[in-house]
């Protein structure tokens, strides 16, 4: 490095080293808190599934199946009963499913189509429902960064995962569509900002190689495992409500991790907690036992601080998603991020 160059953060703690004990801890941890991110947005496949449906025949059909061997028309309509059974067959006129319908039980106990009677004419409210999922997947993707910067990447995302599991929770409870969808929307929201709030936490504590092998590998790997899981869940709970509730404990359980994955340095220089964030290095390096520097973060060093108690500290300048397209760079990066997704 040129003498005189300013050093980043990288620069500074690279006395730590790139895969010692603190570095494979937090990958492993922060991948392990990815699972349940991993199986909430497609559980709906589970929840919402539609099984195989009829028209509900009423018991004065008896007779009518004497006349005619086939009573539905198809899952929506039937045919319409002669009123005399005795004497004339079913007329060929048809209606809607009158006493409601049968679903089979061969592959669910119970969904929210089979509960709800969600078919036909209400068949349009599952993808809708599964729509206000995403809509919340949007609103914490747009908000849970801003949310992050201000009040720090360690609550942000144990409050994600919270409401993750406080709402798929709730959710198995539903006692209407209504109340599904709203929850739906609220667990899409803290789905998306556990999952982005941890990417960030990861990457702003580990250095560069690590901070790729758990971009590239620990992430994947955590939502794999989250996608096997719903499988192995879906197999053996065959009721919508059961299986949300076995959703929502691994979120719990995740809980006391709090007490093992630190606040992002990076954050805590950035808002001026000098001494938090040297505590968090100082424990690092006695995980991966390496010698820490007498000062750690100098003043000179081109990472915003102040070099006595009598210096104006600068003025943190604030960012908005508009800044993603305002230099050509980072509007380059930006398209090149949403086409890859």
């Amino acid at each position: 490095m040129a003498e005189g160059k300013a050093k980043d953060f990288d620069d500074v703690t690279s006395f730590l080293g790139d895969y010692g004990p603190f570095q494979i801890a937090i990958i492993s941890v922060l991948s392990l808190c990815v699972i349940p991110a991993g199986y909430m947005a497609v559980v709906v496949v589970f929840v919402s599934d539609t099984p195989q449906f009829r028209c509900k025949v009423n018991s004065n059909w008896t007779d009518v199946k004497e006349h005619c061997s086939t009573i539905t028309l198809d899952d929506c309509t039937f045919y319409k009963e002669s009123l005399n059974l005795t004497k004339a067959p079913l007329s060929n006129d048809t209606e809607p499913c009158a006493h409601g319908w049968e679903f089979s039980n061969d592959t669910y106990t119970a969904t929210i189509v089979s509960e709800w009677s969600l078919v036909c004419g209400d068949a349009w409210k599952v993808p809708f429902s599964t729509s206000l999922y995403f809509v919340g997947v949007l609103i914490g993707s747009f908000i849970c960064g801003n949310l992050s910067d201000r009040f720090g990447r360690k609550p942000v995302f144990f409050s994600a995962m919270a409401m993750q599991s406080v709402a798929a929770l709730i959710q198995a409870a539903s006692i209407n569509w209504a109340m599904f969808c709203v929850l739906n929307c609220m667990r899409g929201f803290g789905q998306t900002a556990s999952y982005t709030t941890s990417v960030i936490l990861g990457t702003e504590i580990l250095s560069p190689k690590s901070r790729m092998t758990f971009c590239l590998l620990g992430q994947s790997v955590g939502f794999g495992v989250g996608y096997a899981m719903l499988a192995l869940f879906g197999y053996l709970i065959r009721d919508w409500r059961m299986l949300l509730v076995a959703c929502a404990i691994p979120g719990f359980l995740i809980v006391p991790l709090w007490w093992v994955i630190p606040e992002s340095p990076r954050w805590l220089l950035q808002k001026k907690r000098l001494k938090e964030a040297e505590a968090i290095i100082c424990k690092a390096a006695k995980m991966n036992r390496v010698p820490v520097p007498e000062i750690i973060f100098k003043p000179d060093e081109g990472l915003g601080l102040k070099k006595s108690d009598h210096e104006e500290i600068p003025k943190i300048h604030s960012y908005t998603c508009l800044d993603l397209l305002r230099s050509s760079d980072i509007r380059i990066m930006t398209i090149f991020g949403c086409f890859i997704w």
